[in-house]
């Protein structure tokens, strides 16, 4: 099975810093205890510019969990839902 990966890029206003970085904990910790990665970056350019990274062989399932859809749902409320993108691993002859 391929590895997926899916970006969420999102605007944090510096004074919701500490309410995201709370919910982003969430995520992470759901994504990581299924068997998954989670990963965050700030923009070199754009302070208040994040990415967030999830990624698993069995992305799917991962995000269906009710702890990962929960905590997504949760930043989706909180801080609008970005700009998100679907990856997939590329096997190349």
């Amino acid at each position: 099975m391929r590895r997926a990966l899916r970006s969420t890029r999102r605007q944090v206003p510096h004074e919701r810093l500490g309410d995201y970085a709370a919910v982003w904990a969430r995520v992470r910790d759901a994504v990581t205890g299924a068997g998954g990665h989670a990963w965050l970056f700030r923009s070199a350019d754009r302070p208040d510019e994040y990415i967030e990274f999830i990624e698993s062989r069995d992305l799917g399932r991962i995000l269906a969990l009710p702890a990962v859809a929960g905590a997504l749902a949760a930043l989706d409320e909180g801080f609008g839902a970005g700009i998100q993108e679907s990856w997939e691993e590329a096997i190349l002859p």
